[in-house]
């Protein structure tokens, strides 16, 4: 588990990674709203996750490295 948010609460997954056998899978409950993929540290967020469960270099993503 990455993250998590708390609701009612208790705290719920919101991001996590799973590792099945050679797979990798990144899972991201947020971004159901148009409005949170204009949000440009989510979009990084997402596009390292991609980057993640692909097994490719994140050092694109790195801080500094996208300016």
């Amino acid at each position: 588990m990455l993250a998590t948010a708390v609701e009612e609460d208790a705290e719920w997954p919101m991001i996590w990674t799973y590792q099945p056998g050679r797979g990798r899978v990144w899972a991201s409950v947020m971004g159901h709203y148009s409005a949170t993929l204009k949000d440009p540290l989510y979009r990084i967020l997402v596009l390292r996750g991609i980057a993640w469960a692909g097994n490719r270099d994140l050092q694109a993503f790195q801080q500094g490295a996208l300016h």
